[in-house]
């Protein structure tokens, strides 16, 4: 007769308090160089801000050396922006320049300091920009999926799709591979062997593109399975694109998070534009017969296979919002725009709902592109403040999770209610910070715009701290896990049951989300540990 046999493993936690560890809040960001294929470069800035009170350093440079630099003084009190030279460091470069498929040891960043900060990266070039949200510790993997966005052939001479990559560490392989189409001078498989620092970048511009014989051509790069052997930082995105066939297009780049950082529940605040074409959504298929689910229906609308994509048009926004369910963890890329043109888009990477996501996020240094509007999803009942002052605007429900809300704040909201001082914050060439922060977890996004002008990026969303523990053998597993100021997630995998004990007496500052998942809660400690906690699983197998 069958024999249930009980294996129970003992896994041990010590916490200890490093400081915040939400995703794009890290201690070391990797930065690849971005692909112009062919417009006129205005300026690129690096912007760095903490929630530290003391100041600190931040270090930045490139592999070659022929670019370093010290950010002195950072704190929360004192963001800082840089400009780039114009050049070989400045993070960009034309397609003319012949840097593609080539090893660079230029083009790429590495910021370095000895407490966590966020980057962000604008690019301006004539009539466009991009705002690229570095990950940090989240941002390092081995296995991404690209995306791009949505498009026509239009201006062809200034439209290309590219991804770009830099390691984190020396001797790596990284390998590209689109069974579909080929970038421009590769085969559908090929690969690149890179040292810490040193990027990689494959392009398709869209003249390319056009002589191709492929079946939807221009949108066929989405999916390109991007591997590495160790640990690498992926850019993804267009510059330039759109889904006008006339001239209007705009930059869509953004540093995207591997595979094994995905979740499969997400909600999409929508951009400034009625245009169903303008404000869309791309949903990315990470695992074979991944079902996607939009506002709440039990319906599929789409089944994907691992690298294919959904192409979820704006008319799908409900009071604003759209929620995407996934039955496999995904890659969602949103088309958020400035304005009611195609020429003030911008392409942005979306954060899952995370109970352990940021709650707080600082930005400063967005004004240089253009007119600021805020965009957040958190927690339903939590209060959410902008610059300490709490958000007037009625919460935004969406059709699929009544757990979570939204706000959307255009400029003239935050000029009248959130600046530090006057009422002209939002508006371009401002010197402006925006101190986001909630009791709960936040998704925080901008977009900008000026004119034909825009671009967008996700500043907050992204937790970087993953305890995952399977059955595997008897014993005691020990993990020293740096923990978010806020709150970490615990959780266990693998088994059949569970039960949580904490030999340092700490059980009241974890709450059950399920037997096998709780969230820790820094807030509540008063010291900074360590901190025990002990999960016995249990994990029933039949033999006879």
């Amino acid at each position: 007769m069958p024999l249930s046999l009980l294996k129970y493993l003992t896994t041990y936690l010590f916490l200890f308090i490093a400081f915040n560890s939400g995703a794009q809040y890290s201690k070391v960001h990797y930065l690849p160089p971005t692909y112009n294929q062919n417009s006129s470069i205005q300026f690129s800035t690096i912007t760095v801000t903490t929630l530290v009170d003391d100041p600190f350093d931040v270090s930045i440079t490139n592999a070659s050396g022929t670019y370093s630099n010290i950010l002195s003084g950072l704190s929360k009190a004192n963001p800082i922006t840089i400009t780039l030279p114009k050049g070989d460091n400045d993070g960009i470069f034309k397609g003319s320049e012949g840097k593609t498929n080539i090893v660079l040891n230029s083009e790429g960043f590495i910021l370095n300091a000895d407490e966590h900060f966020f980057t962000s990266q604008i690019h301006a070039v004539s009539n466009q920009a991009a705002v690229i949200a570095p990950k940090g510790s989240a941002g390092l993997g081995t296995e991404f999926y690209s995306g791009h966005m949505y498009s026509q052939g239009g201006n062809k001479g200034v439209r290309a799709h590219f991804i770009s990559v830099i390691a984190s560490e020396d001797n790596t392989t990284v390998t590209f591979d689109n069974q579909t189409i080929n970038w421009e001078g590769q085969p559908k498989t090929f690969s690149a062997f890179l040292n810490r620092g040193e990027s990689y970048v494959v392009a398709a511009p869209f003249d390319y593109i056009d002589a191709l014989t492929v079946s939807d051509k221009f949108n066929a790069f989405n999916g390109t399975h991007v591997t590495s052997d160790k640990p690498i930082a992926v850019n993804s995105g267009s510059f330039l694109a759109s889904y006008s066939n006339s001239g209007q297009q705009d930059a869509g780049v953004d540093q995207i998070v591997p595979v094994d950082q995905l979740n499969n529940e997400f909600i999409l605040v929508k951009g400034q534009s009625t245009n169903d074409l303008i404000e869309t959504a791309m949903v990315i298929a990470s695992e074979d017969n991944t079902e996607v689910y939009v506002n709440g229906s039990s319906t599929s609308a789409y089944t994907l296979n691992k690298g294919e994509y959904a192409f979820i048009t704006g008319n799908n926004y409900e009071n604003s919002t759209m929620h995407i369910k996934t039955s496999n963890p995904a890659m969602v890329y949103q088309n958020l725009a400035g304005s009611n043109s195609y020429a003030t888009l911008g392409m942005v990477f979306v954060p899952g709902l995370m109970e352990d996501a940021s709650r707080s996020v600082l930005i400063s240094g967005a004004n240089s592109i253009g007119s600021i509007s805020i965009y957040i999803v958190a927690k339903k009942g939590e209060a959410v403040t902008i610059n300490d002052v709490e958000i007037e605007s009625m919460a935004i429900e969406n059709s699929g999770n009544s757990e979570w809300v939204s706000y959307r704040i255009v400029p003239a909201d935050i000029n009248s209610l959130y600046c530090n001082s006057g009422n002209s914050c939002a508006n371009k060439d401002a010197d402006a910070d925006f101190l986001i922060e909630s009791t709960g977890p936040i998704n925080a996004a901008i977009s900008m715009v000026s004119g034909v002008v825009g671009a967008a990026g996700y500043f907050s969303g992204f937790a970087s701290v993953n305890t995952d523990v399977g059955v595997a053998d008897f014993g005691t597993l020990e993990y020293t896990l740096p923990c978010i100021q806020d709150t970490v997630t615990l959780f266990a995998k693998g088994a059949h049951s569970y039960s949580w004990d904490s030999p340092s007496d700490n059980m009241n500052l974890i709450t059950e989300i399920n037997d096998s998942t709780y969230l820790f809660n820094y807030d509540q400690s008063g010291d900074e540990g360590p901190f025990t906690y002990k999960v016995i699983m249990e994990s029933t197998s039949v033999s006879l």
